[in-house]
């Protein structure tokens, strides 16, 4: 199971014009383009626009912006997507994030977000190097109890998404390239990265997979 399987069996993105906020590399944000016709990448990391916009296949525009502020048209997007990126946005404007997407999505358009559960193999690797409890659980628990009139909750659910690595240190330069602030603190904390590495990950003839238990939430745009 993938981020788009889940998402694909909840709408059908044919024609749509779909916004990636907090999109990183632009990974999920290129998946979405093989299926939407239109997708908008935002990444607060100027450096990551730059790269991504390089090689971008048509119908993706990468734009350098916040959650809060998000630089797209009013009712223009048909669906907005937090992938593993709500957490970070700060608690503070979390609902002012949330009353961007609201203004951006048209009637009946959709606003859906993933973001990682504060447990499992994965979480337990990054832990020393950043904990994350606390934001996912605070970030998780404002999406449980969202009562905003402009979003009906279409389905909340809980899955297991397997991620796959060739060694150790492609899980630390994945998890420092998505945070760079991170990598003042690896030396401290490679040695309990290492030891939860070894526990969770299960060797494969690709490599190794660990599993990262998600929370997803699908909201229409009443």
């Amino acid at each position: 199971m993938t981020h788009l399987d889940v998402l694909t069996g909840l709408v059908d993105l044919d024609g749509a014009t779909a916004v990636d906020v907090g999109a990183g590399d632009g990974a999920f944000a290129r998946q979405l383009a093989s299926t939407a016709t239109n997708v908008v990448a935002i990444e607060i990391d100027d450096g990551k626009v730059q790269q991504g916009s390089r090689n971008a296949p048509c119908g993706l525009e990468f734009r350098l912006g916040r959650a809060e502020d998000l630089p797209v048209d009013s009712a223009a997007a048909d669906l907005v997507c937090f992938m593993f990126s709500f957490h970070h946005v700060p608690a503070t404007t979390q609902v002012q994030a949330l009353e961007e997407c609201a203004r951006v999505l048209r009637a009946g358009g959709r606003l859906h977000v993933v973001d990682p559960l504060p447990h499992g193999g994965m979480t337990e690797i990054v832990k020393p190097l950043e904990d994350e409890t606390e934001v996912r659980t605070a970030s998780q628990n404002r999406l449980r109890k969202l009562a905003m009139p402009q979003f009906r909750l279409v389905e909340h659910r809980d899955y297991v998404l397997t991620r796959t690595y060739e060694s150790f240190d492609q899980v630390v330069d994945r998890v420092t390239s998505a945070n760079p602030a991170r990598r003042d603190k690896l030396p401290a904390a490679i040695a309990a990265m290492r030891r939860a590495f070894d526990e969770h990950m299960r060797p494969t003839a690709a490599g190794y997979e660990v599993e990262q238990p998600c929370a997803m939430f699908h909201f229409e745009r009443v």
